[in-house]
């Protein structure tokens, strides 16, 4: 049977800021080949994507009951709906590329779609994407203010680890600023293959390696960076708390987002914990990001 003419299941969840990435991970775990978050009007909507014969309408009821426990979780989850929408591959590929436009981010950094050339700054640095099935193209709060916290602290020749890479925005961004060897990870074989096609896409294969596998696992084999950024969720920063400090360089620093606002608090009292220097905290749009830094001594 021809599955390309099969429609595709997107599975829809809205539901509070706070909880968008606990969501997302879910359908991860429900076997979403891809996830993306939509912003708007109202609270964000995390879609899902499941290929023909993945059984994705079949997830709706283990998502419904999955909805019901954020709050027990501390998760405030807003007046949670789900529902599924079939569509074919190209009609949500095409809709992503509509609404996919150059932007800036920080002082010089660009994101722009791979298919367009648009006149930039002399200055600018562009960080060329395709959106496809991974997370990641700079537009979301998170990702936004790890760019901007990148763009300062990035040295040229520095080392960067970039765990749950996603599209790889983060760690293309580095490279683009200087750092001369930048190694990523992620869990999901979606990501790792769509981060390694950006890498590609712009020239960056000799100096940034992406790899698939588990986060804690992955960074006890790494040597120390000069700069550790991790995209995650709550759960995933404060599960890392102990993991994340020995991969950091003496002298370097740490940037930790993908935290709703609220736990900005627990996330830095968690580094604290684990040896690192607080440096400071920021929100925007209810999500939140810590940096801290390794002492040199």
């Amino acid at each position: 049977m021809d599955r390309t003419a099969e429609p595709w299941a997107a599975l829809k969840v809205q539901v509070g800021p706070e909880a968008t990435e606990a969501v997302a991970e879910h359908l991860r775990t429900l076997g979403a080949a891809g996830v993306a978050i939509e912003t708007g009007d109202g609270d964000p909507v995390v879609v899902g994507y499941y290929p023909p014969g993945a059984g994705g309408p079949d997830r709706l009821p283990a998502l419904r009951r999955f909805l019901c426990c954020l709050a027990g979780w501390g998760l405030n989850p807003g007046r949670p709906r789900a529902w599924v929408e079939l569509l074919a591959l190209e009609d949500w590929q095409a809709a992503s590329r509509r609404a996919f436009r150059p932007f800036r981010v920080g002082r010089r950094l660009w994101i722009v779609p791979a298919w367009e050339g648009p006149d930039l700054p002399p200055a600018a640095v562009a960080v060329r994407l395709d959106p496809g099935l991974a997370f990641g193209t700079g537009d979301h709060p998170t990702t936004r203010m790890c760019l901007e916290e990148i763009e300062a602290a990035v040295s040229p020749g520095d080392t960067v680890l970039d765990c749950g890479t996603g599209s790889g925005v983060l760690a293309i961004a580095a490279a683009l600023l200087g750092a001369v060897r930048v190694r990523a990870v992620d869990h999901d074989p979606v990501a790792v293959a769509a981060a390694c096609q950006a890498v590609t896409l712009n020239g960056l294969a000799g100096r940034i390696q992406v790899n698939h596998g588990d986060a804690r696992d992955w960074l006890r084999r790494q040597l120390p960076a000069q700069l550790v950024v991790a995209n995650l969720d709550t759960a995933s920063l404060l599960g890392l708390a102990h993991s994340l400090p020995p991969a950091v360089a003496p002298g370097g620093q740490l940037i930790v987002s993908g935290l709703s606002a609220g736990r900005n608090r627990d996330v830095a009292a968690a580094l604290v914990g684990a040896g690192l220097e607080p440096r400071g905290t920021r929100s925007e749009e209810g999500w939140g990001l810590v940096t801290a830094g390794k002492p040199w001594t």
